[in-house]
């Protein structure tokens, strides 16, 4: 099993590898920037100073001369890094040098005339180095002399500077060491201050994980509370807060359930005990044998009732009712259920009349229609009053075609509506030893979800009870 990723360790770690990124890249242009500009700094200086060494070779009518003072520029003087220059003359060789040369002679280039040329060198006290070397024809100091011809017999002078460039190297080198510095504390801050913020960002799931970890089943019903919940996290919260309420209203349900099946079943079981207990203990006095074996049957029946019911809600449950729809008549299938009570009906003086305005053909599946309707007319047959009447109304509307089925019902109260579709609901709960436990409007739902069309209810005034489907799916 692959290790648990932390979600502060993965947004730490991908925040500190994007930081040192564009630090890296801005620490790495900053370095040549200041590298560029050091070098050219130090060029630049070495050609000002070497311009200035020019300007001070003359050319005079007895000759070319250099004034040169050492007390403006000991640099070439001193014993310690000491910089270093010479003056060649075309033709004639050495014309001046440095004191801090003695005999020696720095390296000359062949370049083209009156071109600057700098190169790194090594210097003759042995230290790293750079050169300059500059190609010129000195100027003829008074104007009057420079004439065309004392211009064209001019002769070309060379002059190479060299001073020691290991304070470069060392400033680039502290440069260097700067930078890295910096980019190493400025890292370390971050990790610290992106690990902080982190941790005070996620301490609101984290406050979630621990309220949802202490969730058990006895405290479902209470909210989960996170103060000043961030926007991405209150959605959650919302969420699991309607899922809790909605998983404890279902074990509530599931165990009120288990509680009501127990009774259901314990009570037609104790009757059927009973009966067989008494007919084995005293044959002679329990009557006609057929009337013991009748109420064995029909306690039988309820129980088989109750069970098969349980199992259709239970395979609707699991998802195991598969849909084929065809095209079904409202009027045929409700004429053809209002049949099978018939017999029941007319024992309590109960009419079923069926009206259709209109013959109303639906895209349904025909099986579940037929014991959804079913169920309604049962339902209704067993709670209406003697000689009343059932009104099956087939009919059209804007959202479809619908489907009424409206009896009266003395005992029903509108507070009851809510309830008599959850299971092993009934108005009166002491009955007992009844075919009807009070399942069949469940089924109802169960069916009316699966073929997808709206439930309602209605109770007037005068007690007629009325419950409707519609949104079916026109043929």
């Amino acid at each position: 099993m692959a290790p648990s990723k932390s979600i502060s360790n993965t947004i730490v770690r991908s925040a500190l590898v994007s930081v040192l990124l564009v630090v890296f890249i801005s620490s790495v242009i900053s370095f040549w920037i200041i590298y560029t500009q050091l070098n050219r700094s130090f060029d630049e200086a070495m050609i000002t100073k070497a311009q200035i060494l020019v300007t001070q070779v003359k050319e005079f009518a007895d000759g070319v001369d250099f004034d040169f003072a050492d007390e403006f520029m000991p640099e070439f003087e001193r014993d310690e890094n000491p910089e270093y220059f010479q003056f060649w003359t075309d033709g004639e060789g050495v014309f001046e040098r440095s004191r801090s040369l003695g005999s020696t002679d720095l390296q000359r280039k062949k370049v083209p005339q009156e071109q600057v040329t700098l190169w790194d060198s090594s210097l003759p006290n042995g230290v790293k180095g750079r050169s300059i070397q500059i190609d010129f024809v000195p100027q003829i100091h008074h104007k009057e002399d420079r004439t065309p011809e004392r211009l064209s017999n001019q002769k070309g002078m060379t002059l190479v500077m060299s001073r020691e460039r290991e304070s470069l190297l060392l400033s680039i080198w502290l440069s260097f060491l700067i930078i890295a510095a910096e980019v190493l504390v400025i890292l370390a801050l971050l990790a610290l201050l992106i690990r902080r913020n982190v941790t005070r960002g996620l301490k609101p799931l984290l406050s979630l994980r621990k309220e949802i970890s202490e969730r058990h089943v006895d405290n479902l019903h209470r909210e989960i509370e996170i103060p000043e919940p961030p926007v991405e996290i209150e959605p959650l919260v919302i969420q699991l807060n309607q899922m809790s309420r909605r998983i404890g209203k279902q074990l509530e349900r599931e165990r009120q359930f288990s509680a009501d099946v127990a009774h259901e079943l314990k009570t037609p079981l104790a009757e059927q005990l009973s009966l067989t207990e008494v007919a084995m203990r005293w044959p002679d006095e329990v009557g006609d044998p057929a009337t013991v074996y009748k109420e064995v049957l029909e306690t039988g029946r309820n129980m088989q009732n109750i069970i098969g019911a349980l199992l259709e809600l239970s395979r609707y449950e699991s998802g195991l009712i598969e849909l084929e729809k065809q095209e079904c008549s409202l009027s045929e299938i409700a004429e053809d259920s209002a049949e099978r009570f018939s017999a029941e009906a007319d024992a309590k003086g109960i009419e079923i009349s069926v009206e259709n305005t209109t013959e109303t053909v639906v895209m349904s599946g025909r099986l579940e229609l037929a014991l959804t309707i079913t169920n309604l007319i049962s339902n209704a047959v067993h709670h209406a009053p003697e000689n009343s009447v059932i009104r099956i109304v087939i009919g059209d509307s804007d959202l479809g075609p619908t489907l009424g089925i409206s009896n009266v019902a003395p005992d029903l109260h509108a507070e009851d509506l809510d309830n008599m579709f959850h299971r092993l609901w009934r108005k009166d709960s002491s009955r007992t030893g009844e075919l009807h436990a009070g399942l069949g409007l469940s089924l109802v739902v169960a069916y009316a979800d699966i073929l997808s069309v709206t439930i309602s209810t209605t109770l007037s005034e005068n007690k007629v009870f009325t419950i409707s489907l519609s949104g079916f799916e026109r043929g």
